[in-house]
């Protein structure tokens, strides 16, 4: 039986991380790469993202890889630990770690468009990150068949980019004191919140048919594939006496309702819920309004 300071010695030398193998490399290698990817598909399957921002989203993934690949960063506890492995084994890694940023970059290009005439560029200037040019407006209309007057979206675009400062200050000043209301701690402006305040004070019909048209393409389908999961989450096998009307009902209270139970139970005191607590508390059917 061997004594405990034996036994915490030995475990001590087991969990050192100057005992590290060219396995354990990869499995940091890995992770730290694939963090990337990850951090990516949380802001594409984000509720404030629009489709004129997939450009740069994608764009920054691709440049992030590039760097690593041109500069050789494999992740910074994989590159202390590479200097302590015999020139063969770092050889190997380095050209497999390579070859894996190479794969990327393909897998990147072959799905994502990230030439200059790409849809996605061209959409990319209505997310108003700088003012806009009226060649790449007319680019945009072309591709999408948007018929416009040159002259009047000329006048239009001017008029935005002179008011574009006030336009994100007076956004993020609203929806600072509407989310301080809500006892929200965090809320990411959506250009789309930008377009709504800048056609609620100027006449811009000519810009508001472009932007009407690509605001309501879909950046992608997490929000679709969402809806499906939490439906399917209803609708099952014991739950199938369900009428279609309700299963839409807590559909829409699911996405529509971000109250936490401490902001619902000051609802239900106000006055405008004690209709809806009546009826709740009552045993007949009703429909509330």
């Amino acid at each position: 039986m061997e004594p405990n300071g034996a036994k915490n010695i030995e475990e001590d030398t087991v969990s050192n991380d100057d005992i590290i193998t060219l396995p354990d490399l990869y499995i940091y290698f890995v992770h730290n790469i694939m963090s990337q990817f990850n951090n990516t598909i949380k802001v594409l399957e984000s509720d404030y993202i629009q489709v004129t921002e997939l450009y740069a989203i994608f764009n920054k993934l691709r440049r992030e890889i590039q760097i690593r690949q041109e500069q050789g960063f494999y992740g910074y506890k994989v590159t202390q630990f590479l200097k302590k492995l015999p020139p063969n084994k770092q050889n190997k890694f380095v050209g497999d770690a390579q070859q894996v940023y190479t794969r990327m970059l393909q897998y990147l290009e072959k799905w994502f468009d990230f030439s200059e005439n790409s849809f996605y560029m061209l959409c990319a200037p209505l997310n108003l990150d700088r003012p806009l040019e009226l060649d790449k407006l007319c680019a945009l209309t072309t591709n999408l068949g948007i018929q416009v007057d040159g002259d009047e979206l000329f006048t239009e675009m001017s008029m935005l980019n002179d008011v574009l400062p006030t336009l994100k200050s007076l956004t993020n000043d609203a929806e600072l004191t509407l989310f301080q209301e809500q006892q929200e701690h965090h809320h990411r402006i959506s250009v789309s919140e930008v377009w709504v305040e800048f056609f609620k004070h100027w006449e811009a019909p000519n810009l508001l048919k472009i932007v009407q048209h690509v605001l309501a393409i879909p950046p992608s389908n997490a929000f679709v594939e969402r809806v499906f999961s939490v439906m399917k989450n209803l609708w099952t096998d014991e739950r199938n006496e369900l009428q279609v009307d309700l299963v839409k009902a807590e559909l829409f209270v699911h996405f529509n309702y971000k109250m936490t139970c401490a902001e619902f139970a000051g609802f239900l005191k106000t006055e405008a819920a004690k209709e809806l607590v009546v009826a709740a508390r009552k045993e007949q059917k009703y429909k509330c309004k």
